[in-house]
């Protein structure tokens, strides 16, 4: 293979070692590699013929499958970069997405295809091809059957070298825009060897994909699984909602690797029936992207009697840069580190100017890592304050990463994670700005300002916001509610509205956002609750 190694390569890598193992599974069947590697070519010359080139960003609107995992690759494939997209996101912000991102493609399917007319018929995105799913009115449409005849013998790659992009995982952003980050061949690629040696993935492991191919954690088993020659099994939707029926899954297809966040954990811990489960085939659990609990891990310790367990931290925008192998079950209330930096990764902890703290002081962590993103999409103002210049010997400078995680590095070099610096906040892994949530809900007819909070519910995290209304006007909390849910994904809707009064102030004019959230805590058993926001899929 002429050229430097990329993304692109890692299934017809793998392919060409072994093409009768098994690559990926779901409900919607199973490929071996070499099935895998010819599905993967055959959309990627589709795409090609559709006019899609070196650069191009390509949508992917599809729920967890198979097909989804054939995607992925054949967008890399095809020299563009995948913008996977929540599939329970509703038209407007799909079309926001597109519309940011300059999504002209979109990969998908007939499970989408009332959201689809709904997109095309608002005319508010960029979008002028849909493949995979039926005939849409104002798009034009690529069916299953085409793909499956495309003609790869006459259709070439582009050339793509490895600071090409290579994907957009995009979050909410404080103004309510969409905020993408920019992942090259080279930070992904760097992501994939690296979870691959620090965790031992090999060929005849079975990874469990539990995340969302919209959440970055995904890329453990989109590229160290093929990078490894291992297996994955793609987990539907459904079985997540369904704690029991997961760990049963997972129990009957000795699944031997796990990563998700550490609410589905919980799930699993509290309501996965694991007394009646063997899950001994399980070697390695991973976890990140919020606190654990001690408890949890104690309990899955316990029914998992072979498993290693590991913290995995990292912001999306460096894939993950440290990581924590715990020695054994924790006690009740210890802090799990996040331990030490991996690879090549290089962190500091440093204060309000940059400066490096000394051990044992709270500082910010920033991290420089082959990882790292290349920026954020059309962003130079996000860019300009998430990355810091810092020296390096010999006078030269380093652009690293600062991540807004409040930190303490021990006297033995781990580092323990603190806090934010910022009002960003975790819902069940998912990250949320306070500051999105508001926006939407203080754009809405009658509501003049709005404070959003994440509390405690019954054990799990959820937003929580107070509004106030516009002079004159009447609030209706559930119309307002039922707005939000067509304009957020589900984990950032409110589960309830508070009303609120005059909002208070601070010295400086603004409204104090610190006392209001503090006491939307104290009265997170108030308010109105939100309607159960329908979602798409057969209980498994």
């Amino acid at each position: 293979m002429s050229g430097p190694f990329l993304l692109s390569h890692l299934v017809a890598e793998a392919a060409q070692r072994d093409p009768a193992a098994a690559a990926v599974r779901s409900t919607d069947g199973a490929l071996t590699y070499g099935e895998l590697d010819a599905a993967t070519a055959r959309l990627a010359a589709t795409l090609g013929g559709l006019g899609v080139r070196r650069g191009d960003r390509v949508g992917l609107y599809l729920h967890k499958s198979v097909a989804a995992y054939v995607a992925v690759h054949a967008v890399l494939r095809a020299g563009a970069a995948y913008v996977p997209i929540d599939p329970l996101a509703p038209p407007a912000a799909l079309a926001a997405v597109a519309t940011d991102c300059g999504i002209e493609v979109l990969v998908s399917d007939a499970r989408h295809q009332r959201l689809l007319a709904e997109l095309a018929a608002s005319g508010r995105s960029p979008v002028r091809c849909v493949v995979g799913a039926g005939p849409v009115e104002g798009l034009r449409t690529v069916s299953g059957a085409e793909v499956d005849d495309a003609d790869v013998a006459s259709w070439r790659p582009p050339k793509v070298l490895s600071d090409d992009l290579a994907y957009v995982m995009v979050t909410s952003g404080s103004t309510g825009r969409p905020k993408g980050l920019m992942h090259t061949h080279r930070s992904g690629l760097s992501y994939a060897r690296l979870a691959a040696r620090t965790y031992g993935v090999r060929p005849e492991d079975r990874l469990a994909n539990s995340a969302p191919f919209h959440f970055d954690i995904s890329t453990f088993e989109l590229f160290a699984g093929p990078l490894a020659g291992a297996s994955t099994l793609v987990i539907a939707e459904p079985y997540l909602k369904l704690p029991a029926s997961l760990s049963q899954l997972v129990a009957e297809d000795r699944s031997t690797f796990w990563y998700s966040v550490p609410f589905l954990l919980s799930e699993l811990a509290l309501r996965g029936a694991l007394d009646q489960r063997d899950l001994g085939a399980l070697r390695w659990v991973l976890f990140g992207g919020e606190v654990a609990d001690p408890g949890v891990l104690r309990t899955l310790m316990g029914h998992m009697p072979n498993a290693r367990f590991s913290n995995s931290y990292g912001p999306a925008e460096v894939n993950q840069c440290t990581y924590w192998h715990l020695p054994g079950p924790p006690a009740n209330g210890e802090s799990i580190p996040i331990g030490r930096p991996w690879g090549d990764a290089e962190v500091a902890v440093v204060d309000e100017r940059r400066e490096l703290v000394a051990p044992g002081e709270v500082g910010e962590l920033v991290v420089r890592t082959s990882t790292m993103m290349e920026g954020y999409w059309g962003r130079p103002d996000l860019d300009a304050a998430a990355f810091v210049h810092r020296s390096l010997p010999g006078g030269r400078t380093s652009r690293w990463y600062a991540t807004g995680d409040l930190v303490r590095q021990r006297d033995d070099g781990v580092l323990e994670f603190l806090g934010r610096r910022d009002h960003q906040v975790k819902v069940r892994g998912n990250r949320v700005e306070l500051e999105s949530v508001e926006s939407v809900l203080a754009s809405l007819d009658g509501i003049d300002q709005a404070v959003a909070a994440v509390v405690d519910v019954e054990g799990s995290t959820a937003v929580l916001a107070g509004v106030t209304a516009r002079p004159g006007a009447a609030l209706d909390l559930d119309a307002a509610l039922r707005a939000v849910a067509e304009q957020l994904p589900p984990y950032a809707v409110p589960y309830r509205l508070v009303p609120l009064g005059p909002l208070p102030l601070t010295a400086s004019g603004k409204v104090d956002r610190r006392a209001v959230r503090a006491d939307l805590a104290r009265r997170a058993d108030t308010g109105t609750p939100i309607k159960p926001v329908p979602t798409e899929g057969a209980t498994p």
